[in-house]
């Protein structure tokens, strides 16, 4: 009976203590950056930490694959590159030709719903900084224009954006850099991954073409 009872004390202060760090999770903000640019091939790295580092998350993309690395007290307890690092190799060669094919294949519908998500996420995650620079460029000069013309709407309508784009009409150009950092908590981050999710040709396009 004395063992039941220790027994039942212990699985009782375990799950205090699980509730209590799910708790935790759920309501104290994290703090991220996000950078992503378009230079050479697609590239997205994101920064998450919580409890003023103690726990990290970084994830970044190399080639068609996005990578994870978790840190404790800045001590890497787990990164998914070594597991993908040969098929990073070998697709590497040939980012740069199929990232010029989706410039071409982008239409303004599937832009407009892409501007649409990202200002429901940038609504959802109030980055305290926002930076857009760089310059683009697409084979229909119409569609580059109208991305110009969304750019100065965003510019008007969010005074936390700075931009500093330029567009070009007469090539096929992408370089862009874009950085955010700010706070958000956990019950943020699932919406965000979930709108993601039921967006479908939004994921399609991120698991196959970045």
């Amino acid at each position: 009976m004395f063992g039941i009872i220790l027994a039942f004390k212990i699985f009782i202060i375990i799950f205090i203590i699980a509730v209590i760090l799910l708790i935790m999770l759920l309501l104290i903000p994290y703090n991220y950056f996000i950078e992503g640019n378009t230079r050479e091939n697609f590239k997205v790295k994101v920064h998450v930490n919580w409890l003023i580092g103690i726990f990290k998350i970084i994830v970044f993309n190399l080639s068609d694959q996005f990578q994870i690395e978790v840190y404790f007290f800045n001590l890497r307890i787990y990164s998914s590159f070594k597991k993908n690092r040969n098929k990073y190799i070998e697709n590497s060669k040939s980012i740069n030709k199929k990232f010029k094919i989706n410039l071409k294949n982008l239409d303004l519908n599937f832009l407009k719903k892409v501007l649409s998500y990202l200002r429901d996420v940038f609504l959802i995650l109030k980055p305290n900084t926002f930076n857009i620079k760089g310059v683009y460029g697409f084979e229909d000069p119409f569609f580059t224009g109208a991305i110009s013309s969304v750019l100065s709407i965003i510019k008007l309508n969010f005074s936390l954006v700075k931009i500093d784009v330029s567009p070009v009409f007469d090539k096929i150009v992408l370089n862009i850099l874009i950085e955010a950092k700010g706070k958000v908590n956990l019950f943020k981050i699932i919406f965000v991954i979930v709108k993601v999710l039921r967006e479908k040709e939004l994921r399609k396009f991120i698991l196959t073409k970045v």
